[in-house]
């Protein structure tokens, strides 16, 4: 009979963090800040206007490098003017409840790929703006912009709160935790204070010179 306890217990607990994981994934996508304005407010709320963007990877349509001997591909995006919060959540792999939207982005490679779409892979974000050179293009700098308070917890969620959050080019690193090549279906959200317009994503530093 102690034997059987013992399996019930290790069920119930197998089934808590399933769960748990699923919730973190498909939670409302609250910003820190969360008054939108108002101090009365203390609450964190969900990011108004927040989108998503839908894509699938293979090594046919990404460029794979290594950061400390982890596979990573990045995201290129421009930020057009100042602001108070920035907020980045990074999905896969995606639940099977979790579909676009209307007004969510969503690419050739997301709907036209063959796999089931609840195959994807564990990952971390990490965010560094670009500095291009005036006279050389060819010479850019990336300044990390990843909160310090994330960089050693390998999150797939952070949020930056600076009222001088600078505009222009940024590079997202998603970070693979897997040894094999990263393959399949992610989403990427954004939202930020004040509101913006859901950022064009590039594959290819080329695109952003």
């Amino acid at each position: 009979m102690p034997f059987k306890k013992e399996i019930i217990f290790l069920l119930l607990v197998i089934l808590l963090l399933s769960n748990t994981s699923f919730a973190q994934r498909t939670n409302p996508f609250l910003s820190i800040t969360g008054t939108r304005g108002y101090p009365a407010i203390q609450q964190a709320v969900p990011y108004e206007k927040a989108r998503t963007y839908f894509d699938y990877i293979d090594s046919s349509n990404v460029t794979i490098y290594k950061v400390e001997e982890q596979n990573t591909f990045s995201l290129y995006f421009f930020i057009e003017n100042p602001l108070q919060e920035l907020g980045l959540r990074f999905i896969s792999p995606l639940p099977e409840s979790f579909s676009p939207n209307k007004g969510d982005q969503v690419t050739y490679s997301f709907e036209n790929a063959d796999e089931p779409k609840v195959k994807g892979f564990n990952a971390s974000i990490a965010l560094n703006r670009i500095e291009i050179n005036n006279t050389d293009t060819n010479f850019i700098q990336l300044i990390d912009e990843t909160p310090l308070k994330f960089k050693e917890r390998n999150n797939q969620t952070f949020r930056i709160t600076d009222k001088n959050f600078k505009p222009g080019w940024y590079q997202l690193q998603i970070i693979s935790k897997e040894k094999e090549f990263p393959f399949g279906y992610f989403a990427l959200q954004i939202g930020s204070i004040p509101v913006i317009k859901f950022p064009e994503l590039f594959k290819s530093l080329s695109d952003v010179k």
